[in-house]
């Protein structure tokens, strides 16, 4: 039921934006697969969410920063990532963005949040919530991620290609590095695929 919900959800969006953008879903559909073959010449057909992710964003970048007449590599160079995980996958991500160059970030801009996993709750017959021990183990959505950036010791860092927990919180890094906005995104989020995102 959970998927066939994110599926509805994600279409509708989808819909939404390209109601907004004024673009026919042929033309999206289109861009997405122009942007993802473009992938191909990089990496393996293989890559899960996070390497095509990494790449499609590391094309858009150059992409824009030539049109815009900046250099390309000062511009990935300067680019900060964050990635928010659960504890169940944060050494595999670690591993896999490390063993793939960063993909070609500059690892000391690269941030990762991890949270644990828990067990969902259910809505009894009474209408009283209670915890599901039977249930699937569940990864915390986008306001805890929001919710961790405040809090101290939950960054995670690369020092050369090992990964290391910090003291500050992630806003302090970010204020203190003159950052001042964050685009967040779900991974699978196809209208982040697009040019003038």
């Amino acid at each position: 039921i959970t998927q066939t919900l994110d599926a509805e959800r994600i279409r509708r969006k989808v819909d939404e934006y390209l109601a907004e953008k004024k673009l026919s879903k042929d033309e999206f559909l289109a861009n997405v697969r122009t942007r993802y073959e473009a992938l191909l010449d990089i990496a393996d057909q293989g890559m899960g969410p996070v390497q095509l992710t990494s790449y499609n964003y590391n094309l858009v970048l150059r992409e824009f920063a030539r049109a815009h007449q900046l250099d390309p590599e000062a511009l990935i160079a300067r680019t900060s990532i964050i990635i928010h995980v659960n504890d169940e996958i944060l050494e595999r991500v670690a591993e896999d963005i490390a063993s793939h160059n960063f993909y070609g970030f500059n690892p000391e801009n690269i941030f990762i949040l991890s949270d644990t996993v828990f067990h969902g709750y259910k809505l009894g017959a009474d209408g009283s919530l209670s915890l599901d021990t039977e249930s699937e183990l569940l990864p915390p959505g986008h306001g805890s991620a929001l919710e961790q950036f405040g809090r101290k010791n939950e960054v995670y860092i690369f020092r050369g290609t090992n990964l290391v927990q910090v003291e500050p919180s992630l806003l302090e890094i970010l204020k203190q590095r003159g950052i001042r906005y964050v685009r967040t995104q779900r991974i699978n989020d196809l209208t982040m695929w697009t040019a003038d995102v």
